[in-house]
């Protein structure tokens, strides 16, 4: 036979696992982990974000200890249970209309970066800027457009696409669109370049991501690939998949208060500073330089045979892709300043020896210097042209061009900021006669 005081005793024990877990909530919840949540930096910054969460913060242990205490005080304890369920219909109600339980999946369930607004530090980068402001849509793209539907350029590749440490203004998709704006041509340039993301990558991009993006149909798509298929050769990269997001952060994404959080992070952390340690180390013109390579063309030919085979399988997918959306591929040749070509001659950083300060490189486990790099890259781009010729796609090389000079970059491969300005002014002077003017604003309004 039940005792009596049995449902007591087991109200009471749901109390003490009640106010147990608010205190634990309580305890966690702080400035530090808050801000590790909600910030990019780590770091809440704001004193009014602060206040609020020690109030938060106060209010949970307070409940916490007032249930723990009173749990056996049967007024109390009323008192505290309707407390804690009206909190608990209104957290439901909360979820329930702002959350995103009921909406169909979205670019963040795919683990793209979107909603963000950084402002990055990059004063150990540029000696004239000291920061840069950094951000992406809540489509996870970068640029100034009024939607997606009128996008007439979407530009794909790696970190030099992405421009990490550009500011939004200084981008060279930017530069692009207000050259076309200043001729009196609307083009909407928008940027879906992700940081180290290879050629396979930008396919899982058109598969994953891009239907995501409500009427995303832009009439061309700007491909600037090489550096990274350079940098780890493409048979690596076909199984490369992008980022999966677990099914617990899948879930957490559609949380109300994680979707106000996404809201708030940049308030509660208005001077988030990320400092770009690992970036603007020696640049290539501070280096030795060589005319020698330390390959031969017999070489490049073997080492690069199965690169270039699967190089070639995802280029012609990027076209077939680019024409499903209903795009024409546009393709670019990527420089950088390992080498240089002067008089027709080509010299390149040194790889490293005792007497020669250099650039450490391996390609397919052998050692090559700025000079071989070139030979390596360009056979890429020779297959990019070959293909692009055959399957009637857009291709321009600005490798060959005189206009670069070593300040154009801030390390082996990024641009700077005047780098940005330069090629995008060129890729305008390379565009605006082979651009169909009637396709490319068919979407502007």
């Amino acid at each position: 036979m039940e005792s009596p005081n049995q449902p007591g005793k087991v109200r009471s024990t749901c109390l003490v696992i009640v106010g147990i877990g608010l205190l634990i909530c309580g305890l966690l919840l702080n400035q530090w982990s808050i801000g590790w949540l909600v910030s990019p930096s780590g770091i809440i910054h704001s004193f009014i974000a602060k206040v609020l969460i020690w109030t938060v913060q106060a209010t949970l242990l307070l409940f916490a200890v007032l249930i723990l205490i009173y749990r056996n005080n049967v007024r109390t304890r009323k008192v505290l249970g309707n407390i804690l369920l009206v909190f608990g219909v209104l957290w439901l109600i909360f979820e329930l209309t702002c959350g995103g339980w009921f909406r169909g999946e979205t670019v963040a369930d795919r683990g793209v970066l979107n909603s963000v607004e950084w402002t990055i530090d990059v004063s150990n980068l540029y000696d004239s800027q000291s920061s840069i402001t950094y951000s992406r849509d809540h489509c996870g793209l970068r640029g100034s457009y009024p939607n997606p539907s009128v996008i007439d350029i979407l530009t794909i590749g790696s970190s030099t696409t992405d421009n990490r440490m550009i500011d939004d203004s200084a981008t060279w998709q930017a530069v692009l669109q207000r050259e076309f704006m200043s001729k009196g041509d609307t083009v909407y340039i928008a940027n879906a370049g992700v940081a180290g993301q290879p050629a396979y990558g930008n396919i899982n991009s058109f598969e994953r991501w891009f239907p995501l993006i409500p009427a995303l149909k832009p009439p061309y798509v700007l491909f600037f690939l090489g550096y990274w298929e350079f940098a780890r050769p493409p048979e690596r990269n076909e199984s490369f998949k992008q980022i999966e997001l677990p099914l617990v952060k899948r879930i957490i994404n559609k949380s109300g208060f994680w979707l106000l959080r996404r809201k708030l992070s940049f308030w509660l952390d208005p001077d988030f500073s990320y400092r770009v340690a690992s970036l603007g180390g020696t640049h290539p013109a501070q280096l030795d330089w060589t005319k020698q390579p330390l390959l031969d063309s017999i070489a490049y030919d073997t080492i690069m045979a199965s690169s270039l085979q699967s190089f070639e399988r995802a280029i012609l997918r990027l076209i077939a892709l680019s024409r499903e959306l209903g795009a024409e591929p546009i393709f670019v040749t990527q420089p950088t300043p390992l080498w240089k070509i002067e008089n027709g001659v080509i010299s390149g950083v040194a790889h490293p020896t005792d007497s020669t300060k250099g650039w450490t490189k391996l390609y397919s486990g052998l050692r090559i210097n700025g000079v071989d790099a070139y030979h390596i890259m360009r056979r890429q781009d020779q297959l990019i042209k070959k293909l692009a010729v055959e399957q009637n796609a857009l291709f321009i090389d600005v490798v060959p061009d005189s206009v670069w000079a070593p300040s154009d970059w801030f390390d082996e491969i990024h641009w700077s900021p005047q780098g940005c300005k330069k090629f995008g002014k060129l890729l305008y002077r390379e565009l605006r006669p082979i651009l169909d003017p009637n396709k490319a604003t068919s979407n502007t309004p």
